[in-house]
């Protein structure tokens, strides 16, 4: 993953980027969620 030419990159960072943190954030939050509830039964 991430095999980007330099120019390529640059030209498609803002797009990419940003959902890649949101996708993140989500992916954490539901492995914490998860955790959670497991912690709590």
């Amino acid at each position: 993953m991430g095999r980007v030419v330099g120019q390529e990159l640059s030209f498609t960072e803002d797009s990419v980027v940003i959902p890649t943190i949101d996708l993140e954030i989500q992916l954490f939050v539901g492995l914490v969620m998860a955790l959670w509830s497991l912690n709590r039964i």
